[in-house]
Order: C-alpha cells, then sequence, then structure tokens
C-alpha cells in the first residue's frame, strides 16, 4: 500500500483480473489487530523510557516478525529495561482509553506532546490516557489493555543509540510458547527441572571443553608417532636428508600441518604433504630450520598445476586448487 496524490494505492500480492469501478476489499482483521497490538505498544514502551529516562525514540521499525525502537541514550542497563518494561505493562494493566484528536492550533499549543508533529496541516494526536500524546497516523486498539502484554526480548547498542526489540499482545504470548515448550524439552532431554538447565549446560561446556583437550593431546601423539615413522622410511643415508612426500585422501589441511610441523621439529627435513577431497587438492610444504630452502616461494610456483593459488613463510607454506589432475606433477 502507498499513498500518491492524496489517494491510497493498494498493490495487489498476484495479478488478480479486476473489472474497471468499484471493487470490495475486505480485511485481515487477525493481521490488522496484530499491527495494532505492537504499534499501541510501541507508543506505551516509547513512552515509559522517555518518562524514566529522558531517552528519545528517534527510530521505529515495524514488520510480521519483530518490533524494534531506536532510543537517544547510549546505554540501557538491565535494571533500566525492567523499570521501563514494568512501567509499560502498568499502563497496559490499566483501564487507559486510546483517544483520537485532530486539534487546531491552540488545542495542539495545550497538549504535553511527547514529540512535535512533523506535518504542518491534518495533524493526528494519539492519546494514550493519561500516559502519553503522540502525532500518529497509524491505526490503534480502543484501550491499552487490548495491548495484552509488552516483553522486551532485545538491547542491543547501535553507534550512539540503543535498538530495543519487544512483543506485544499475540506475539509475546508465542514467543512464550516456544520457549516454553523448549525449556521444556531441554528438561526432558536432560532430565533436570528447567531452573537447573544453565548450571547443567556450564558442566557440559566444561566436560566438552576438558574432552576436546584431551583427544587433542592424543591426536597430537598419535601424529608424533606417524611423523617419526615417516621419517623412518624417507632417510636417506647418504645425504642425512629426510624428504617426507605423500597424499592423503579425505585429510584435514589442520591435521597435515600439524603432521608437517612435527616432521620438520627434526633436523634436514622437508615434508610435502597432500590432501585430497573430491576434485581438489591442497598441499603443504615445510622444512625445518636448518635448511635454506624458501617454501613459500617454491608454493607460488607449484600451485598453478592444480589451478590454485598459495603462499606463506619460508619455513612452512600451503597452497590449494580444483585440479585434482595436476597434483603429481605438483608433487
Amino acid at each position: 500500500m502507498l499513498e500518491r496524490d492524496g489517494e491510497i494505492i493498494h498493490i495487489l500480492a498476484s495479478n488478480c483480473p479486476l473489472t474497471e469501478g468499484p471493487v470490495k476489499c475486505r480485511l485481515d482483521w487477525e493481521r490488522r489487530y496484530d499491527l495494532m497490538q505492537q504499534h499501541c505498544g510501541q507508543h506505551i514502551l516509547s513512552a515509559a523510557l522517555d518518562k524514566l529516562f529522558g531517552a528519545a525514540t528517534v527510530g521505529f521499525h515495524l514488520t510480521e516478525e519483530h518490533t524494534q525502537i531506536d532510543l537517544a541514550i547510549e546505554e540501557l542497563t538491565e535494571a533500566m529495561i525492567k523499570e521501563a518494561e514494568a512501567l509499560a505493562n502498568l499502563a497496559v494493566h490499566s483501564p487507559a482509553r486510546i483517544c483520537v484528536h485532530f486539534p487546531d492550533a491552540a488545542a495542539l499549543a495545550e497538549m504535553p506532546l511527547r514529540k512535535p508533529p512533523t506535518v504542518a496541516d491534518g495533524i493526528r494526536i494519539v492519546e494514550v490516557e493519561d500516559f502519553d500524546w503522540s502525532p500518529c497516523c497509524g491505526t490503534h486498539p480502543g484501550c491499552a489493555a487490548e495491548v495484552g502484554l509488552i516483553k522486551i526480548i532485545r538491547v542491543e547498542k547501535v553507534k550512539k543509540q540503543s535498538r530495543v526489540e519487544f512483543l506485544c499482545g499475540q506475539r509475546a504470548m508465542q514467543d512464550y510458547d516456544a520457549k516454553n515448550r523448549l525449556l521444556l524439552e531441554l528438561s526432558a532431554m536432560l532430565s533436570i527441572g528447567t531452573d537447573e538447565i544453565p548450571a547443567q549446560i556450564s558442566r557440559l561446556q566444561d566436560t566438552n571443553k576438558q574432552a576436546k583437550k584431551e583427544l587433542q593431546e592424543v591426536r597430537e601423539k598419535l601424529l608424533r608417532h606417524e611423523a617419526d615413522q615417516l621419517l623412518a622410511e624417507s632417510a636417506d643415508p647418504e645425504t642425512d636428508l629426510h624428504i617426507v612426500s605423500r597424499v592423503f585422501p579425505d585429510r584435514p589441511t589442520d591435521e597435515l600441518r600439524l603432521l608437517a610441523g612435527f616432521i620438520c621439529a627434526y633436523p634436514s627435513a622437508a615434508a610435502i604433504l597432500a590432501g585430497t577431497a573430491g576434485d581438489s587438492a591442497h598441499i603443504i610444504l615445510a622444512r625445518s630450520k636448518d635448511l635454506d630452502i624458501h617454501m613459500g616461494e617454491i608454493c607460488k610456483q607449484v600451485a598453478p598445476f592444480v589451478a590454485g593459488r598459495g603462499g606463506g613463510s619460508p619455513q612452512m607454506a600451503q597452497c590449494g586448487g580444483n585440479d585434482l589432475s595436476g597434483l603429481p606433477q605438483a608433487l
């Protein structure tokens, strides 16, 4: 829907055969009422934040999923958020009427507006009885109680402002239902009460962290043993060099880097390790500190064979590409 030259134009979601002349339209009341709840809730929450902290609303975003306001305040603490939410819901739980006024200039001057109007003619003021007066052309319910509930779900800092995301009415209930269902599912999975979930997750995270640490230690131990075997197999008795060149199907790059590092911890050692995944290849080049070879430069020369790019330091480099057929020539 848009306004053009004083006329309201409705844009249809799809092609619809219409005859010239008047047509009958039906309002999607469920959607309209939802938007009315969100919009009125915004007026009330904005007023609460302005009354308590002088935080003026400078932006308003209403979509099918969320409602957000941007506030001219850099920080909102958790205590401030709770206080504003409580005051807003106090207004919602009151019998306050929602009234619409079309004042003349004299009447407008007497109204305690939260913000000045942005137009000069046809000014429409929406009043939340005993709580807020604001210029507005939007739709609202007949009383504050119809908003049902205002729940702030997220606050984030955006530059030097604060963005508050909240839900009103049926949206707030749906959000509560979804989160309550999630808590009950987690409670059943963990065989604990819902109030014990945070502590249990913390314990599971600690256990997982320790398990990862132990797994990494075992992994490195196995890689060191593998490096010893590869060095023994590649020893050249005439030159005392150890050049390990291997292709490992479906082996991750980070593992090959570790293995190359363990190999080149020994003197006079070089590692040329390739891993494959589908039609692509990745190559790790490494050498021990006592060898005078620039692996980064070699890697740049090798990369085109696998239709890729690469580089690195004098001691270790890597490259990769998507032409597996060139891997033997690259090695």
